[in-house]
């Protein structure tokens, strides 16, 4: 096995072990909150007030390190890498101020646009108003936390800030355990608690990249850098590019405000629903593309495009290879896990049918929301960020066209069936121009036509024995579960299906 090709299962191991340790708190931290909280309308403005700071994380902070600040930092070293680290960091410091400040000041307009359903309900409106002003001020301690850990990543650290998030849920977990103290404002509680979690994380990152770079605040010298500059320059297609998946979920959110058109609880269900989606995005997608980029970087730099092709086909596989299996679980079971997940406390069976209407057809898209982060990376690489931000554009109008015609007659449903299928032809054009650049990607259709019918067989077997098993649904679950893993991974075994010869040898030390 080549050396890229171990430096990016390696990397990915690491990633993905963090973001699996964080997304099981995550969970559990969810099932609280949904014992809690159920799908009611204290949960909705919390949802729609933490939405825009969260989005605004997403490109700040998560986006821009993934596209600008990684790629920029890692072209200095020494002494020069010292200085634009402390001035991108006194910079991202600068801007999320301002931002976080824009934010409490105009929280009330910000609502109208997020949620204008909201109005129909001014009990509802005020609250999400009142915890839009609380929890702005997260997103500079986090905003600042990813750019840190983009020196982090940028330095090979990738276990500091891989486990990061773990503060966060165990945090927001011990706010949601003090709620039964706080019983006259437990939505407040909540939201405080995420404030502090913020903080936590910045200072587990900071803390760890003081070794690296000393911080020297000089506003001016940091807004004047060339570095600085260079990002700056670079960062707005880019973000837009990243940015696509989230202003999906936002708006699904926007046009679930409208509860009299899609139904009562329509923006808790679009976040459950998400919370399921965004598991395997992260652990994988998220993962596999952060390994790869500094591999595909390399190799355009050089001009070996045909290990490049290589690289970006392995990749991929990788991906397929567990996207594939979990979009279709999904597919099968998203009623019962919905219910085996949140169905407990205040969270009823109105609940569980509207989450898992929209995990239903979320699931349709899954594979391809998780593939285009990947074709993004690699037009990345090669120094085009106008392609991926004019392809993104086009999703968004399909998406918001498709949504407004399907979210009467699918209701929540409409919203998810429309986020798959724009990200769908977004991935399709994606494809068909990266491959006008580098060439046709070896192996793919197989690969995936394989993949596909062994998953389809997997999947359709544990649904046969979870119908005929009579145990009680969480043993029946896991149990199906298990059934489908066996089976997968036999039938992958014996079609030679990737990655598992190569990471077999990779852990066996074989060449």
């Amino acid at each position: 096995m080549s050396r890229i090709f171990k430096k990016i299962i390696k990397n990915t191991f690491i990633i993905s072990l963090g973001t699996l340790a964080s997304r099981i708190l995550g969970f559990f931290r969810d099932i609280l909150i949904a014992n809690f909280f159920g799908t009611s309308f204290l949960i909705e403005a919390f949802l729609v007030a933490f939405r825009l700071p969260n989005i605004f994380r997403s490109l700040l902070g998560e986006g821009a390190v993934d596209s600008v600040v990684i790629p920029v930092i890692s072209e200095y070293k020494e002494k020069d890498f010292i200085r634009v680290c402390s001035h991108l960091i006194t910079t991202c410091c600068f801007l999320l101020s301002i931002v976080v400040v824009l934010g409490i000041v105009f929280a009330k307009y910000i609502v109208i646009l997020t949620a204008p359903g909201f109005l129909l309900s001014p009990e509802k409106f005020e609250l999400t108003v009142r915890l839009t002003r609380i929890v702005f001020s997260y997103l500079l301690f986090i905003g600042l936390s990813a750019n840190l850990g983009g020196i982090l990543y940028t330095r090979g650290n990738f276990f500091v800030p891989s486990f990061s998030p773990l503060l966060l849920n165990l945090t927001v977990i011990l706010g949601i355990c003090l709620l039964s103290v706080f019983k006259e404002e437990p939505i407040y509680t909540l939201s405080y608690f995420v404030i502090l979690a913020g903080l936590l994380q910045f200072l587990w990152n900071f803390l760890a990249s003081r070794r690296y770079f000393n911080l020297t605040f000089n506003l001016k010298k940091a807004l004047l850098d060339k570095a600085t500059l260079k990002m700056g320059k670079l960062s707005l297609p880019r973000i837009w590019s990243v940015a696509i998946y989230h202003i999906n979920v936002f708006l699904d959110t926007f046009l679930a405000s409208f509860s009299n058109i899609v139904g009562e609880g329509a923006v808790a269900g679009i976040y459950y629903s998400n919370r399921l989606i965004q598991f395997p995005l992260a652990l994988f997608s998220l993962s596999i593309s952060r390994a790869v980029l500094p591999q595909l970087s390399n190799l355009s730099a050089e001009e070996k495009f045909e290990e490049f092709n290589s690289t970006l086909s392995f990749s991929l596989k990788n991906l397929s290879f567990f996207m594939i299996p979990f979009s279709l679980f999904f597919l099968f079971f998203s009623s019962p896990l919905i219910e085996v997940i949140f169905k407990r406390g205040v969270f009823d069976s109105y609940s569980v049918n509207i989450t898992s209407s929209a995990l239903f057809f979320y699931s349709l898209g899954l594979f391809f929301f998780s593939s285009s982060r990947l074709l993004i990376s690699a037009f990345y690489s090669l120094k085009d960020t106008k392609t991926p931000a004019k392809i993104s554009t086009f999703v968004l109008l399909i998406n918001f066209i498709l949504s407004i015609i399907l979210m009467r007659p699918l209701k929540i449903g409409g919203l998810a069936f429309a986020s798959s299928i724009s990200s769908t032809v977004g991935f399709l054009f994606l494809l068909k121009v990266l491959e006008k650049r580098i060439g046709v990607i070896k192996g793919l259709g197989v690969s995936w036509l394989k993949l596909t019918g062994i998953s389809i067989i997997s999947v359709g077997i544990g649904k046969v024995y979870f119908v005929l098993s009579e145990f009680a649904l969480l043993p029946k679950i896991v149990l199906t579960m298990g059934i489908i893993m066996v089976i997968f991974f036999i039938l992958c075994s014996l079609g030679k299906i990737e990655p598992l010869p190569r990471i077999g040898r990779w852990i066996f030390g074989e060449k």
